[in-house]
């Protein structure tokens, strides 16, 4: 049977990931079930750490402020305070994961700029989030750096 040096998982995290945290969370403990299975069958599991949550429909109101509003669109950055306490049970719940295979990768870092997580290019007018909360071929195009560090850990120690 082939097993896999690596395993990638990259997630976005539902809003009920964000509620408090229990000492029996079970969210946590599917979490630790899944992985539990996972680390069976490969020798290092990177995980995605926490990443701000956008509003459905971002794309739409986005358009709306870049062509009604254009004197507002630093609005719609995130305020870095806001998102990372809405971010912080979910940070909690992987604190309390048990895989010592596992590291957590951030992606969210590429975003910062001073007390804001960007949501936009500010020169190109290209928006990193869609309509359905997924990231654009912009924002990927901004988190390639970090992939490819990834890609250059996995290359180096497997």
């Amino acid at each position: 049977m082939y097993k896999p040096d690596v395993l990638m998982i990259v997630a976005r995290y539902t809003r009920a990931m964000k509620t408090s945290v229990s000492p029996d969370d079970q969210y946590v403990k599917q979490m630790n079930e899944a992985i539990s299975f996972y680390e069976k069958f490969t020798k290092k599991i990177y995980i995605m750490d926490a990443h701000p949550l956008y509003s459905l429909g971002f794309l739409n109101l986005y358009l709306h402020y870049l062509i009604q509003k254009p004197g507002e669109l630093e609005s719609l950055h995130l305020k870095k305070k806001l998102a990372d306490e809405e971010m912080s049970n979910v940070k909690k719940r992987f604190s309390m994961l048990k895989c010592e295979k596992c590291q957590l990768f951030d992606l969210s870092s590429v975003f910062v700029e001073g007390d804001k997580y960007l949501t936009f290019d500010r020169e190109t007018k290209l928006s990193y989030v869609d309509n359905t909360v997924h990231i654009t071929s912009a924002g990927l195009e901004k988190m390639d750096p970090l992939f490819k560090k990834l890609a250059e850990d996995v290359m180096d120690n497997f």
